[in-house]
């Protein structure tokens, strides 16, 4: 009967499968049987002791033959116990069960059961969204650069197809954009390069980002005469390879207000040059309200990494500052000089390393001139006649190993270790920290 139920619940699994429409090889917990199952004891065959009782008996009275009548009272027996044997054969009765199976894996044929087809794979995430496209106007590759320049009025956005330009030895943008600032940068998610042509900015309140100006023989890279003029986020490299006075970025005598932030500077000058810089605030008549921050400068060939240096006692240039940038490996010079009468000069949270002369040469002893809590490290020395300079951190600022735009690692003194605080960094990047960091770089 037991083995009837078994073969029940396997059938009624495999029911199960089939209406369900399983495949393969699945796990099947069956439910609990109960029940109950006929049971005839076996019979019994043994022996039992058996104790009779006393037996009495009272016999009449007894008469003689004289005649005499005697009672001869009760007469009592005790028989001993005998064994007696028996046979017990009882009767079928019911027992009631309960069986709980345990799970088991069931297979079911392909025959019977074939495996569906796979449903086809989920489709491809959607592309990210192009970024914000603000250009107003927009050059093909390889354009006339000159021509295109001339074509902005304030306001627009001039975007430059990624691509090479080459427009002669130079060019130069003198729009007045004072009533609405205008910009020339590459198209979003390009890169345009302007190659062995210098980038003028002779105008108001215009600003050039995201280019890449390289391979310059002779001249500067981004060369301003205008005022409240910027360059942003631009990659400057072999620039000047063939001249030995000048700078990839070199501010000129009269431009107020400039500011150069974010930029990557490297290989500027001709090899074994004193005089061909990778950032270049010069010239005099007053010049005044620069900002210099958060700019990589590497493997100057032929100076300084930066340099301020004004040309006159009467009228020299003030109010600048020069934060948070990354100055190494300037081959012949020092990763800054400041030299001149300028005054309210601050020189604030840079990082100076691997420099051919030293980290820093100070030069003045000019009004308001701070030159503070900058690292200095791994040059011959951190500073060259420091006049000024205070509070120099000599600690390796534990640049990432390989990485040519030297980003930090976890460890550096210079994380959340800046006095001020100028951002998007370089990358772009607001504070990450408990403070800003020293250099280019937040981390």
């Amino acid at each position: 009967m037991r083995k009837g139920v078994l073969f029940l619940i396997g059938l009624l699994a495999l029911i199960l499968v089939s209406l369900a429409g399983a495949y393969g090889t699945f796990s099947y917990d069956p439910p609990p049987e109960n029940g109950t199952v006929s049971y005839d004891a076996p019979s019994v065959n043994g022996t039992v002791q058996y104790d009779p009782p006393q037996v009495c008996i009272n016999p009449a009275p007894y008469t003689t033959p004289d005649g005499d009548t005697l009672d001869i009272g009760n007469r009592c027996v005790d028989p001993p116990p005998v064994d007696v044997p028996f046979t017990y054969d009882a009767p079928a009765v019911n027992v009631p069960y309960t069986h709980d199976p345990p799970s088991r894996d069931v297979t079911c044929p392909d025959s019977v059961c074939p495996p569906p087809q796979q449903p086809p794979p989920p489709p491809p995430p959607p592309p990210p969204p192009p970024p914000p496209n603000n250009c107003t106007k927009v050059a093909a590759t390889g354009a006339d650069l000159s021509n295109f320049l001339a074509t902005l009025v304030p306001g627009d956005v001039g975007c430059l197809h990624g691509g090479t330009y080459t427009d002669g030895a130079s060019v130069s943008w003198s729009l007045n954009a004072s009533s609405n600032p205008a910009v020339l940068q590459s198209y979003p998610n390009e890169n345009a390069e302007i190659v062995g042509t210098q980038l003028g900015l002779a105008g108001q309140f215009l600003t050039a980002k995201n280019l890449t100006i390289r391979d310059i023989a002779v001249g500067n890279g981004i060369d301003f005469t205008g005022d409240n003029d910027r360059a942003e986020h631009n990659t400057l490299s072999n620039v000047g390879f063939n001249d030995s006075t000048g700078g990839a970025i070199l501010t000129h005598s009269g431009a107020d207000f400039v500011t150069i932030t974010r930029n990557f500077i490297t290989g500027s000058g001709l090899a074994g040059a004193t005089t061909y810089h990778g950032i270049y605030l010069g010239g005099d008549a007053g010049s005044h309200g620069h900002v210099i921050t958060r700019n990589v400068i590497t493997n100057t060939k032929g100076g300084y990494g930066i340099h301020f240096y004004d040309g006159t006692t009467a009228n020299p240039i003030f109010d600048v500052v020069i934060a948070e940038n990354t100055s190494n490996g300037s081959v012949t010079r020092s990763g800054i000089l400041v030299q001149g009468e300028g005054s309210n000069v601050v020189v604030r949270d840079n990082i100076f390393t691997s420099n051919g002369l030293a980290g820093i040469t100070s030069r003045t002893a000019a009004s308001g001139l701070v030159i503070n809590h900058n690292i200095a490290f791994g040059n011959p020395v951190d500073c060259d006649d420091c006049i000024g300079v205070t509070g120099t951190i000599h600690a390796n600022p534990l640049y990432v190993v390989g990485d040519p735009q030297l980003h930090v690692q976890a460890t550096s003194p210079a994380i959340d270790a800046a006095l001020f605080g100028y951002f998007p960094d370089r990358d772009g990047s607001g504070q990450l920290g408990a403070g800003p960091d020293l250099g280019a770089y937040e981390w």
